[in-house]
C-alpha cells in the first residue's frame, strides 16, 4: 500500500516541471527593458519640440507667401498678420482664412515684408527659416 502512494508521489514529482520564471530571469528581463527605455525616452521627449519648430517654420512660410500676394495686389506689405485675414474688396476673399498663432499663443510679426516667429529662444524668419539664436 505504501509503495503505491510512493509511486504516485514520484510520478507527480516528474510532472512538476518549471511552471514559472526564476527571480534571476525576471531581473535580467526587467533590466533589459530599463536599458531600452532609457535609450528611447530622450528621442520621444524631443518630438514635441521638433513638431512645434516645424509648425513655426510652416506658419512663417505661409504668412510670407500671403504677404507677398498682398504686396502684389496693394503695392505695400501688410502691417500685421491680422490684415491678411480681412476680406479684400477686389477678390472678395482674404489672403489667410485665420491668423496662425505661435506655440506660446502670441501673433507672428511682419516688418517690411519679413515674417518672424519665436520658439525656444530662436527666431525663425522668412529670410532664415532655420532660425537664429535670440539674444536679449
Amino acid at each position: 500500500m505504501f509503495s503505491s502512494i510512493f509511486r504516485v508521489h514520484k510520478s507527480m514529482e516528474k510532472k512538476a516541471v518549471r511552471n514559472g520564471f526564476t527571480l534571476l530571469e525576471m531581473i535580467i528581463v526587467v533590466s533589459i527593458i530599463v536599458v531600452l527605455a532609457s535609450i528611447a525616452a530622450p528621442r520621444f521627449m524631443t518630438a514635441g519640440d521638433k513638431a512645434k519648430i516645424a509648425k513655426v517654420q510652416a506658419d512663417v512660410r505661409t504668412i510670407s507667401d500671403a504677404a507677398e500676394i498682398y504686396r502684389f495686389d496693394t503695392g505695400t506689405y501688410p502691417a500685421t498678420v491680422a490684415v491678411l485675414t480681412e476680406v479684400n474688396e477686389k477678390t472678395q476673399d482674404s489672403y489667410l482664412k485665420f491668423a496662425p498663432k505661435q506655440p506660446d499663443g502670441t501673433e507672428y510679426s511682419i516688418q517690411d515684408g519679413v515674417v518672424s516667429g519665436v520658439y525656444n529662444d530662436k527666431t525663425y524668419t522668412s529670410d532664415n527659416p532655420e532660425g537664429t539664436k535670440t539674444t536679449e
